[in-house]
């Protein structure tokens, strides 16, 4: 299945450095079409495909069980709200010559979203973590490191699956390919969402790697 999310980021600046952030969001899966797509790329890159080739393609099935029963599914075919963050952000250190801009932020998110449909988490999960840029030239270098505190929700607790504490890490560069066009790179760090369930992908840290092109249409 395939999963599709649309968002809205909403920023308000209060001044000295200080500003808040809301994220309110939809989620919407499906069995799509993409499945052809993905396995292209995997059988070209050589990148293990979690399993994919055990199914055929273009079916649905969203759901995480243990011990007999279902921690988590995902409803096919609705439009869903999701949880709410909401992220005080800080500048800790200006940017300047020789020095990066650093920003410390806190989030935490609203259960807004449908537990039952899958689209949340029915729990207050909170998150800290610092955000650094530092741009030269057409280069611009970004880095954070974040903390989140799940609020493991009772499906979770009911099925023996406990999420805790995890720790996410990234690092990016923007080349400034033109006025309007940029060049990205990005590297994201996860650590492990819970050793309760044998599942290489939520069993063990993940590491992915980004790559785009960002065109201003204006």
């Amino acid at each position: 299945g395939e999963l599709a999310r649309l968002a809205a980021n909403l920023l308000l600046g209060v001044g000295d450095g200080v500003a808040f952030a809301i994220e309110p969001s939809l989620v919407f899966a499906s069995s799509g079409f993409l499945d052809a797509m993905v396995d292209a790329f995997h059988e070209l890159t050589g990148l293990p495909g979690g399993g994919r080739e055990r199914f055929p393609r273009d079916q649905y099935s969203m759901d995480l069980s243990r011990r007999g029963a279902t921690a988590w599914s995902l409803e096919e075919d609705q439009v869903l709200f999701g949880d709410l963050p909401i992220t005080g952000m800080a500048t800790v250190v200006e940017e300047g010559p020789g020095r990066a801009g650093v920003a410390a932020r806190v989030t935490v998110e609203l259960p807004t979203g449908d537990v039952s449909g899958g689209s949340g988490s029915g729990g207050w999960d909170t998150a800290a973590g610092v955000v650094a840029e530092k741009s030269s030239g057409r280069w611009t270098f970004t880095g954070h490191l974040d903390g989140v505190y799940v609020d493991a929700p009772r499906a979770f607790l009911e099925a023996g699956v406990d999420v805790g504490f995890l720790m996410f890490a990234g690092a990016g560069a923007e080349y400034r390919w033109s006025d309007t066009t940029s060049l990205l790179l990005q590297l994201q760090y996860r650590s492990s969402l819970t050793e309760d369930v044998a599942f290489e992908e939520i069993a063990s840290e993940i590491l992915d790697v980004g790559v785009g092109v960002a065109h201003d249409l204006t």
